[in-house]
């Protein structure tokens, strides 16, 4: 699986209520994954921080 099938796979079945979010995220995938995160590691920690905003806002 590529690094933007992973990002794509964050939210679940649903998908990216907006495109710029997904952009944004495999956007900030590939930085973390240049300054030395793996891309397991980085998936894991943007789909935290994703899984925090949707529970602050109500998903």
């Amino acid at each position: 699986m590529t690094l933007a099938e992973k990002i794509a796979a964050i939210p679940g079945g649903e998908g990216w209520w907006h495109s710029d979010g997904q952009s944004l995220y495999e956007e900030l995938a590939q930085d973390l994954v240049a300054r030395g995160y793996s891309e397991g590691d980085a998936v894991d920690l943007l789909a935290s921080a994703y899984g925090a905003a949707a529970a602050e806002f109500g998903d």
